[in-house]
């Protein structure tokens, strides 16, 4: 395998990845209606319990970080406009 080989199948993960964030973000915004606080320490321990690579993990707390961003710009837009109203 050449290193263009190598990068065409990077490439190829790269854009799997990035859909399967964009569906992971898309969820992420649909959870305010159920959610009753924004973090939810024992979901993510059970989350990166499943995961063997100290790197990947480290990502995931990344993936967490930006989701509770996300909630907390999410809910300030709401009340934002439930104040409007």
């Amino acid at each position: 395998m050449s290193l263009e080989d190598i990068r065409k199948e990077i490439d190829v993960v790269d854009a799997q990845l990035i859909e399967l964030l964009e569906k992971r973000f898309e969820l992420v915004a649909a959870l305010p209606p159920y959610k009753r606080q924004l973090t939810d320490e024992l979901r993510e321990a059970e989350i990166l319990s499943k995961i063997d690579s100290a790197y990947i993990q480290s990502l995931y707390r990344e993936i967490f970080r930006h989701s509770k961003q996300m909630l907390k710009d999410l809910h300030f837009s709401e009340d934002l406009i439930e104040n409007q109203r």
